[in-house]
């Protein structure tokens, strides 16, 4: 079966290219005809998708596979499916499978099996490559770009996979990056940072956009914020009948933000931690408390400028898992919990709420609930 030849490529990829692998650990993958080859898209809050036709599948090596599912990886992690802006979808598709397959004397994806000397990569010589002569260190747009100037004159080649499921994809801009941000994150925590070089400089081009709190706290606890949603104990304004309802507005969410003021934590660092918390009060409601070793102050209901009533004099030691006790033994967990460190700590045991883990510095996170980094 497609599926079983599947789950062999990615405990292959585990084994060769264990980075990719954990990728698409993460994927949902989905057997359907509506594809003819494989394709990915991001729905539903943040589900990365792969979708596959079985006869495609069939037609392939195991290692072929491989290169095939670090090729859907790459398009993940590179925000591909946002084509950010560029109105000739042919070319992008061309540009965005040049940069991710590289060169055909030195491709970016594939492996090795068995002591052979080339990479087993499908339809090599039927593939879109990079032109020899041109740097191999630029990015999608670079390429989109180039290829634009030269007036359709593209390279050789088909498209491996399709690229039509991007349209389908329902996030926005910011919600797909910190759905890419995460799926990287994760990877190199358990592969020990282990990440290919040429993704550094996406990476950090991740890194430096800011925490948008409207759409992660949207995305993690799964609804929209301030919206309406349809509600049967509310009659329609227009049509007062049976059986039609109404509409209400969705509650705000309801946050629980604990802030580490440890002796590691610096001036600068707390500033911005107090920022954070200004920007997610305009989301959500917002408790914060404050904590190093022990117990430094509680505010509930936070208003916009409220931490400038705070003195956090802690220092010391931090622990990241007695505030989240603290706040569980007096009930006052929200829908979601937020710390902000700079990840110097321990952390608390895996719950049954959300979890977000905002980490100032470049350490491990918590190996539950999301991680996010703020940019240096």
């Amino acid at each position: 079966m497609s599926s079983n030849r599947l789950e062999k490529a990615r405990c292959l990829l585990l084994t060769h290219e264990p980075w990719y692998g954990h990728v698409a650990m993460n994927m949902t993958w989905i057997e359907t005809s509506i594809v003819r080859t494989m394709g990915v898209r991001v729905v539903h809050g943040g589900d990365v998708q792969c979708l596959y036709n079985p006869l495609f599948v069939k037609e392939l090596t195991v290692p072929e596979i491989c290169f095939v599912i670090q090729h859907e990886v790459e398009h993940v992690v590179r925000c591909h499916c946002l084509r950010n802006g560029l109105s000739d979808r042919l070319t992008f598709n061309v540009a965005a499978d040049m940069v991710v397959n590289g060169s055909k004397s030195s491709p970016r994806i594939g492996i090795t099996t068995d002591g052979a000397r080339k990479r087993h990569i499908p339809c090599r010589d039927e593939l879109i490559w990079l032109p020899h002569c041109w740097s191999p260190n630029e990015n999608t747009e670079y390429y989109y770009r180039r290829l634009v100037r030269m007036r359709g004159d593209l390279p050789d080649g088909f498209v491996l996979d399709d690229h039509s499921l991007w349209e389908q994809s329902d996030l926005s801009e910011e919600e797909f990056r910190i759905v890419a941000r995460s799926l990287i994150v994760d990877a190199n925590k358990k592969t020990r940072g282990n990440m290919p070089g040429h993704l550094r400089s996406v990476v950090e081009q991740l890194d430096q956009s800011q925490i948008p709190w409207p759409a992660l706290l949207r995305r993690y606890l799964n609804q929209s914020l301030g919206q309406r949603r349809t509600s049967y104990s509310r009659r329609h304004r227009r049509r007062d009948e049976f059986g039609v309802p109404g509409t209400t507005r969705r509650r705000q969410a309801h946050v629980s933000v604990i802030v580490d003021v440890s002796g590691s934590v610096s001036h600068k660092e707390l500033g911005r931690f107090f920022g954070e918390m200004e920007k997610i009060c305009s989301s959500a409601r917002t408790d914060v408390l404050l904590w190093d070793c022990e117990f430094r102050g509680f505010t509930a209901n936070y208003r916009h400028g409220d931490w400038e009533k705070f003195t956090p004099d802690g220092g010391g030691g931090t622990d990241m898992a007695a505030p989240v006790e603290w706040l569980d033994q007096r009930k006052l967990v929200g829908d979601c919990v937020v710390i902000l460190t700079d990840g110097h700590c321990n952390w608390p045991v895996k719950q049954g709420f959300g979890f977000i883990a905002v980490i100032s510095g470049a350490t491990v996170g918590p190996t539950w609930g999301r991680t996010v980094y703020l940019a240096a």
